[in-house]
């Protein structure tokens, strides 16, 4: 594409026509280029009787001139202000009727009384040049010794200045001299005159001259209570009292400083003068911040009705009107505002349709914007009287060039105007002003080598993004021109072929757009081309007369959305969207941000939840940020139909989703497969944050964690999927390591088990009693299970957002859930790792202990016969202990189940080779010693016990037998051998 174009103009013409103030072109050049200001609101009338638009309060710039000059030789002070944003006209309206009042005085005879305008620049600013022009007709007044305020030393005004405030003060009023010298009130003054005095170097700032602003003097007396306390007594409130005080010696300071007279002795001269001629003077001040050190006393002269015969008519922006003018009072001994004695304000601007910004309200009447680009065109190119270079294209001709683009508007033509006019912005509000739409677009759009609609494209922060409705896909090399300069016709964009053309751009002046609609019926859902604010639906014949529409809304974030898709702006409105795309996950998924697998229905699983403070699924458009946290993201690259039926399901949040894709608004399927996709990559990209966090994965948690129940509730160490899918239950676990050097909390595990065992099933479990099995093993496969203790045992990181629980109401952070004591997964993995180190002296005690006792009762069973042992006790001479009755009376089925369960205890203990084995032996042989099987242990424990203690006694009394001398008469050796043979026999050689 050519980056040069044919150009009819000289630069410096473009420059001498648009980058000046009003009253810097000659009378001819602003004739040119004047467009009439019809639309002036009016507030506060006193004057105005004659109306272009009464029900609006509408008047015309002629109207304006009518009535300022309809004052007679003897009305007293008649002040109008004109009020709008920076920009919107105010110079343009008093240059206009400076002119104007001109030719009256100047077609007037000399004894005919007439008006005289006195007209002060915005650009004048310096005191000196403003009494100097207001006295240039007046005999008397020089000036040639008066200083330039810019040349004035800064420290010197500083010292007049806060000298010359604290002598309005009495010595008696010691609180306020105080306060007037201490640093917080002197600091700002000093700040506030320095920012005065720089402005004079920038032509372009605004100057207004506060020594102190009255908020600011309220803020700072409100630490001084007896300042206020001294002027309690005046009739208005001290600080407003205190403000004008100060004010009013700040004044007389600098224009002491300046030896440039007392302005108000200066109007009276002109008010005497001007009678003395029969002339009435219209001072016409096109800015008032301009005014400088003045502005204060030219607002109380005139609002003092009776002190002089002018016609006042003040620029005044609308901030200034509101911090300085509004609700100020006219003088100290009257109730009335200034607002109170003025004729009329006059409003040149309004808040903008979305509330945001503001616009010029003659700009508002249909097709000014494009007479006023016509009129500097046509001037500047008058002007300028040169020929197009380079040269149009061949073929092309200057006629050619007017059809396609309109008259003298190249290289803009219709479309292109409005599409600047309507989006003209600053600091993305907006703000529609004849000066922005004119110095900072037209102008330099003018002066820049690239065709306009090149350089278009860079002004976004002015411009921001126009309506565009091409279809992104669409890449040919016109796709500029047919935005900038084309119509929209709904199917596709239409451009004369002669506007592309003339940029030397291949065209046949169409290409198609996306297609849709703007508005979505409220009684029947069908979608609808909308034009203007009243339509009616051709399908149900709904009438939408004026009042709120969606339209608006729609329309524009849907063009802020291409643009973001073709890659020319970030997308900043994104809350609909947002909204659209919530509702359409929500509606699809149940619960969208769960980390339960899909399909899980068990009652049993735990509450596990992405929250992030909120139960919105969390949505972030793709600018070029990235997110803090993770989200499912909205990208330029995502299918652009799916794009759109999210903003429309957003923007239009009370439509049914089911009547929307009835009437082919929206395309519910492809939502649906986009939404899967979504809540699935949200999913993965959770448990990646949280496997990144901690260094173990989601799964890998909650097996490590069903593990440990398995451990310590008997359900086996083997880690395995038919393991560890075993039910634990509470009671099985036991907390019976207080005897080994085992510290880990276990009762931290058993008052948790219903949320341990519900992580497992929100991961593994699609029923109760159905576990997932193909996923557990692959699980399971993919991780060695003395790594899995190490990964959870180096837990650290923290990430938040992440909830679980029982239910949700107890839920609590996963994080915490990981570190917290209370839980104690992670304490738990770090006690059974060092323990590792250290169980096998805690495994040889145990199984020697074990080991003994189950020798002991080696081929006891319940069928026993104790009836023989009771006669051991015979030759004791000793009562048989309760205690065989007792083990008599035990139960055989009881008795025979424990020894088989010692017997299983024995072996494993003999076989153990690994912490985890021990964990479980020792939660068996506390469920042996002190609850299962507590009383039969006891009882055998006793039983081993005393047969030790009676086969040692019977020993020593065999021994004792063996070593006795008898005598044979007495003891016949054969009954002495018989009784022994027996005993042993009965005891079977070993008790």
């Amino acid at each position: 594409m050519s980056t040069i174009y044919p150009k009819n103009w000289d630069a410096e013409v473009v420059d001498k026509y648009i980058t000046q103030e009003a009253q810097q072109k000659n009378r001819d050049e602003f004739e040119k280029t004047h467009v009439p200001i019809n639309r002036i609101r009016v507030e506060e009338n006193k004057a105005f009787d004659t109306w272009s638009n009464e029900g609006e309060s509408l008047v015309s710039e002629d109207i304006v001139l009518e009535t300022v000059t309809k004052s007679t030789k003897k009305d007293t002070n008649r002040l109008f202000f004109v009020v709008g944003e920076s920009g919107s006209g105010k110079s343009e309206l008093c240059q206009w009727l400076d002119y104007q009042i001109q030719d009256e005085t100047a077609t007037a005879d000399d004894d005919e009384f007439a008006h005289k305008p006195i007209l002060i620049p915005r650009h004048i600013r310096e005191p000196r040049e403003v009494v100097e022009l207001l006295t240039e007709d007046l005999e008397g007044w020089d000036f040639e010794d008066a200083k330039y305020l810019r040349d004035l030393p800064m420290e010197g005004i500083y010292r007049e200045v806060t000298g010359k405030i604290i002598n309005r003060f009495k010595g008696s009023q010691e609180a306020t001299v105080n306060f007037l010298k201490d640093d917080a009130f002197e600091s700002k003054v000093r700040s506030n005159l320095e920012t005065y005095v720089d402005a004079f170097d920038d032509p372009d700032a605004s100057v207004s001259f506060e020594p102190i602003e009255q908020d600011e003097l309220g803020s700072l007396l409100e630490k001084f209570p007896d300042v206020t306390r001294e002027h309690e007594h005046h009739q208005v409130e001290p600080s407003e009292y205190l403000y004008r005080e100060i004010k009013t010696g700040a004044t007389e300071a600098v224009s002491d400083m300046l030896s440039a007279g007392d302005i108000r002795d200066i109007l009276r001269d002109i008010d005497e003068a001007f009678k003395s001629q029969n002339r009435r003077p219209v001072l016409i001040i096109e800015d008032l911040t301009g005014f400088t050190v003045y502005d204060h006393q030219v607002l109380s002269f005139f609002s003092d009705l009776g002190t002089a015969h002018f016609d006042v008519v003040i620029g005044v922006t609308t901030g200034v009107h509101q911090n300085v003018i509004d609700q100020r009072r006219a003088d100290v001994a009257s109730q009335d505002t200034i607002d109170d004695r003025i004729q009329a304000r006059l409003e040149l601007t309004e808040d903008a349709e979305d509330g945001s910004g503001s616009r010029t309200l003659f700009l508002q009447q249909e097709n000014v914007h494009i007479d006023l680009a016509r009129n500097y065109l046509k001037a500047i190119k008058e002007d300028s009287d040169i020929e197009y270079q380079p040269s149009l294209p061949r073929g092309q001709s200057e006629d050619d060039i007017e059809k396609a683009f309109g008259n003298w508007l190249y290289p803009f033509n219709r479309e292109f105007l409005d599409r600047i006019y309507h989006n003209l912005q600053s600091k993305n509000v907006t703000k529609q002003t004849p000066r922005i739409y004119l110095n900072f677009v037209i102008s330099e759009l003018l002066d820049n080598q690239n065709p306009p609609f090149e350089h278009a494209e860079k002004l976004k922060q002015r411009l921001g993004n126009i309506d565009n409705r091409l279809d992104p896909n669409y890449d040919g090399p016109d796709e500029q021109v047919l935005k900038w300069y084309g119509t929209d016709e709904g199917e596709q964009y239409t451009v004369n072929a002669e506007i592309p053309h003339s940029f030397d751009i291949d065209s046949d002046g169409r290409a198609p757009t996306i297609g849709g609609f703007e508005e979505i019926c409220p009684e029947c859902s069908a979608g609808i081309n909308v034009t203007g604010e009243k339509w009616t639906c051709p399908e149900c014949g709904y009438e939408h007369e004026d009042g709120p529409s969606l339209s608006g809304t729609f329309t524009e974030q849907r063009n802020e959305l291409l643009a973001w898709v073709r890659g020319e702006s970030d997308f900043n409105q994104t809350s609909n969207i947002e909204d659209g795309a919530q509702r359409i996950i929500t509606y699809f998924f149940d619960k969208p941000n769960s980390l339960r697998i899909p399909g899980c229905r068990s009652s049993d699983a735990a509450y596990l939840r992405w929250t992030k403070g909120s139960d919105r699924v969390p949505i972030h458009v793709r600018n070029a940020d990235q997110p803090s946290y993770t989200q499912i993201e909205l990208t330029r690259d995502m299918n652009q139909s799916i794009l759109l039926d999210l903003l429309r399901i957003g923007v239009w949040e009370g439509t049914d989703l089911r009547s929307l894709e009835r009437e082919d608004n929206i395309n519910l399927e492809q939502l649906r497969e986009w939404a899967d996709n979504a809540v699935t990559d949200l999913r993965k990209d959770l448990e990646m944050d949280i496997k990144e966090t901690y260094g173990a994965t989601l799964d890998e948690v909650a097996l490590f964690g069903k593990y440990l129940l398995n451990v310590f509730s008997g359900n086996g160490t083997e880690f395995n999927a038919e393991t560890l899918a075993k039910p634990v239950s509470e009671e099985a676990i036991s907390q019976v390591y207080t005897l080994t050097d085992f510290g880990g909390n276990v009762k931290s595990l058993k008052d948790n088990l219903e949320l341990y065992n519900g992580l497992f099933h929100a991961r593994f479990h699609l029923r109760r009693n159905m576990v997932e099995h193909d996923r557990l093993e692959d699980a399971i496969a993919s991780v060695d299970l003395e790594q899995l203790m190490v990964k959870i045992r180096n837990i650290e990181g923290k990430i938040t957002g992440f909830k679980i629980g029982e239910t949700r109401k107890e839920s609590t952070d996963f994080d915490a859930f990981l570190k917290s004591n209370s839980y104690n997964i992670r304490g738990l993995a770090r006690d059974i790792n060092e323990y590792d180190e250290v169980y096998s002296d805690d495994l040889f005690a145990a199984r020697s202990d074990l080991t003994k006792l189950h020798d002991s009762l080696q081929g006891m069973n319940s069928s026993l016969d104790l009836s023989g042992l009771e006669d051991a006790y015979k030759p004791l001479g000793r009562t048989k202990p309760d205690l065989l009755d007792e083990i008599a009376a035990l139960d055989d089925e009881k008795l025979d189940a424990y020894l088989e369960d010692l017997s299983s205890v024995v072996n494993r203990a003999r076989d153990c080779e690994s912490v985890w084995d021990f964990l479980e032996i020792q939660r068996d042989v506390g469920r042996m010693k002190y609850s299962q099987w507590s009383e039969i242990h006891s009882r055998l424990s006793d039983f081993v016990e005393e047969l030790d203690t009676v086969e040692q006694d019977l020993q020593n009394t065999i021994k004792e037998l063996e070593e006795e001398t008898f005598d044979p008469d007495e003891t016949p050796y054969e009954g002495v051998r018989t009784e022994s043979q027996k005993l042993a026999s009965e005891l079977g050689g070993d008790l």
